[in-house]
């Protein structure tokens, strides 16, 4: 659960009222378990990089798919290993 708190977080997508928050929960976890299923990343190691890069990634208006994306590529050539 921290991993989509800090995701929801850093796009900006944590909101007042229990609907809503489920249904950004809901994609948040969905699109992060995917890029982490389709690439060499794990779960917790996508979580960990969204509270590093997602500020930075929401103020380009790059959204938590494509940054899942992103990591997943970058973790697939090995770059997020050096970083972690």
């Amino acid at each position: 659960m921290h991993n989509s708190t800090a995701a929801l977080e850093a796009f900006g997508m944590k909101v007042d009222g229990t609907k809503k928050i489920a249904e950004n929960t809901k994609k948040a976890v969905n699109e992060m378990a995917y890029a982490a299923d389709m690439t060499a990343t794990d779960f917790n190691s996508l979580g960990k990089a969204m509270e590093y890069v997602g500020p930075s990634a929401k103020s380009l208006s790059l959204n938590i798919g494509e940054t899942a994306s992103a990591i997943g590529i970058l973790s697939n050539k090995g770059l997020w290993k050096l970083a972690a």
